[in-house]
């Protein structure tokens, strides 16, 4: 098996997490005595190299399934291709709709609609946060505006409306100008739908402008481990909140404790990321990002 790995950058953790998984159940005996060979392809966030790795994967190898892959726009770029070819994939990491409907039997997903978390993020910050002044800052592909549309219809049903809705390209890093555009806004709250290398640029853009605002992110940001590391801290201290899907890492249940304890025999990885490898491939509930 292999993934369509799109490497977010901090994101490949998560093809490192399924391998965890492929090691222990080889090392076990594999399934009905034969081994499972597992390829990692990393197409740097692009979907063009998804498609290069994909095709030399299914063409030169013949792989018979794929296991996760990061990233809205580099999955769809592959999307099509591997269902003409009635090639498995289990949990392409996204919550895009397209990866829900129409049913197709080749492709099974995991994941929260995008639609969903947006939804249930703008309620909370409605309801609990009693936010009246929400902004959008938005990955500019399916993954944010399908968001972006979800944020709008539950703050419609609240007769709200959003103070502003800025979009980012995925390959931009400078976010002075799109940190100013929601300074000017006076958003209170900041609905993030981006990667998290943007969202820590963004942050730390916010911090050495002196936007003071609560930024809440999907779940896709979940890994506050590697959040707090790549701020310098900054995750934490200024109080970032991001939506969830499963139980705690930690939590008391036999497979997570068992891949923690295969995990700690590896360099130290990235917690919640190297987690969601793991469970794309079975080997635990714990933390998705």
């Amino acid at each position: 098996m292999g993934p369509a790995d799109g490497s977010c950058g901090t994101m490949g953790a998560v093809a490192r997490g399924s391998k965890l998984v492929f090691d222990m159940v080889n090392d076990e005996g594999g399934i009905a005595g034969r081994k499972i060979k597992y390829f990692i392809r990393d197409d740097q966030y692009n979907p063009s190299q998804t498609v290069a790795g994909v095709r030399e994967l299914v063409e030169r190898h013949g792989i018979f399934a794929f296991v996760g892959g990061v990233g809205t726009a580099c999955c769809q770029s592959v999307m099509s291709y591997l269902l003409e070819n009635k090639i498995i994939w289990i949990s392409p990491c996204s919550g895009a709709t397209s990866f829900y409907k129409p049913f197709n039997p080749y492709l099974w997903n995991m994941w929260p609609t995008y639609e969903n978390d947006s939804s249930i993020i703008t309620k909370y910050a409605i309801e609990k946060k009693k936010f009246k002044k929400i902004a959008m800052f938005y990955q500019n592909d399916d993954y944010g505006m399908v968001a972006l549309d979800s944020v709008k219809y539950r703050l419609s049903k609240n007769k709200m409306e959003l103070v502003a809705a800025i979009p980012v390209e995925p390959i931009e890093r400078d976010l002075s100008s799109q940190v100013q555009k929601l300074k000017a806004s006076g958003a209170e709250a900041v609905i993030g739908f981006v990667s998290p290398t943007q969202a820590a640029i963004a942050l730390r853009t916010g911090v050495s402008l002196g936007f003071k605002t609560q930024w809440m992110h999907s779940y896709n940001l979940s890994d506050y481990e590697l959040m707090n590391k790549i701020t310098d801290g900054l995750w934490a201290k200024e109080g970032v909140i991001t939506s969830a899907f499963t139980q705690e890492p930690y939590a008391d249940n036999a497979l997570t404790k068992k891949y923690l304890a295969a995990l700690r025999s590896l360099p130290p990885q990235s917690g919640g990321y190297i987690l969601y490898g793991g469970r794309c491939s079975g080997g635990t509930s714990g933390l998705c990002t």
